[in-house]
């Protein structure tokens, strides 16, 4: 289906990588709209690096068309 659309959808490994970012973005989000709350807010952060770290080690810059 890839081909007849011309998108690719990605690996599976970068698309968990994405979810981890996003999971962290709400956390430090949510700390922030909250408080702020410093230690979550860095706990978020932390979950954020950590899903690019994850991100970069899995190859989602060399997951494309």
């Amino acid at each position: 289906m890839a081909e007849a659309t011309g998108h690719k959808t990605g690996k599976l490994t970068s698309w968990l990588a994405v979810g981890i970012m996003v999971l962290g973005f709400a956390v430090f989000g949510v700390a922030l709209v909250l408080g702020p709350i410093w230690a979550l807010f860095w706990v978020g952060l932390a979950i954020t690096a950590g899903g690019g770290i994850y991100g970069m080690s899995v190859g989602i810059m060399e997951d494309y068309g």
